[in-house]
């Protein structure tokens, strides 16, 4: 079958000057070039085919002279179980464009290699401040949880993805036998954040994202062994709050409210105090939000507020006593 003419006036002078037919040929695939890539690039990958990971290395190479105290000089862990590499899929598929670029810092410093089970491999740069930014090819995606989208006073630092490398990885290690191993993470851990009381609601999460595994796997191999209130602490499932609970400034309202009511302080009284919440999943049908009320930095005497997060119902309240064991009361 003939494609063309080669009498036809322009097919025959092409047919007669082949340098001629190679010019319009490239001219022409430039100008597709041209007209396509920025339509391309102008396309911003979905975050939601980050999913079926089979693997994830995050690999920290910072310029001489940058250092960070949560990786050291140099870093690189793979993961490759499926209950990090979920909970990693579920925080980068959630991920959602910013319309301008957020100004964190990335350098080329803090690289996350995904491998999918198809064998595709994507590479992904992230902000290794704070931020919780990664940049996927020219765009930016933030991955902050849904938890906090509407939120601008509480912002989640970019370590509910790094702990999946850095304290998970270590908790993992542990061997589920070795109560004072555990026990050793456990300090590290309040030696960098400091005391449970004063945790912002994240560093619940994280937490229980940390040390539940190593705490059920002693309680399973232990059944009969007394166990300290650190590890029970470390037996409850702290997660974020999800659509159809109750947020938490509505839990954080409620609460202030019921303790002025129940206690009689005064506006001012309530104005010193700080609130400090957590949110705990009981049961797949119940979930609980804890808040206490502190004065500065002391729990001794602050009231406290138990409230069912599907319902709203005040479960419990009270004030914890003046003279406490710190470690054990409070916990409990």
């Amino acid at each position: 079958m003939m494609l063309y003419d080669k009498e036809a006036p322009v097919m025959r002078g092409l047919h007669r000057n082949r340098k001629g037919k190679r010019w319009v040929l490239l001219c022409t695939a430039i100008w597709l070039m041209n007209c396509a890539l920025p339509v391309a690039a102008g396309q911003a990958p979905d975050p939601k085919t980050l999913r079926d990971l089979a693997g994830a290395s995050f690999l920290w190479a910072p310029p001489e002279g940058m250092a960070d105290p949560r990786f050291g000089d140099g870093f690189q862990v793979e993961i490759t179980d499926r209950e990090r590499l979920s909970a990693l899929e579920t925080l980068l598929g959630q991920a959602y464009p910013t319309r301008t670029r957020a100004g964190c810092p990335f350098y080329g410093a803090a690289l996350l290699k995904l491998k999918t089970s198809r064998g595709q491999e994507i590479t992904l740069e992230l902000a290794w401040d704070s931020c919780t930014i990664f940049r996927w090819g020219e765009h930016e995606y933030n991955y902050k949880p849904p938890a906090f989208r509407k939120r601008y006073d509480v912002y989640p630092h970019n370590d509910v993805l790094f702990d999946l490398f850095t304290w998970q990885e270590k908790a993992r290690s542990l061997d589920g036998n070795d109560l004072l191993a555990i026990e050793g993470l456990y300090q590290d851990w309040l030696s960098v954040h400091g005391q449970p009381w004063l945790w912002p609601f994240e560093t619940w999460v994280r937490f229980s994202q940390t040390f539940e595994p190593p705490a059920k796997a002693y309680a399973r191999l232990h059944p009969d062994q007394p166990q300290p209130a650190w590890l029970r602490l470390m037996r409850r499932h702290y997660t974020w709050y999800e659509e159809g609970d109750l947020p938490l400034d509505d839990a954080v309202g409620l609460a202030v409210k019921e303790v002025q009511k129940r206690f009689g302080f005064s506006q001012e009284e309530m104005r010193r105090r700080s609130a400090y919440a957590r949110f705990a999943r009981v049961s797949p049908e119940r979930s609980e939000w804890l808040i206490h009320l502190l004065e500065g930095e002391n729990p001794q005497g602050a009231p406290y507020v138990r409230i069912d997060a599907n319902t709203g119902q005040i479960l419990e309240m009270g004030r914890w006593p003046e003279v406490i064991d710190r470690d054990v009361s409070f916990l409990e």
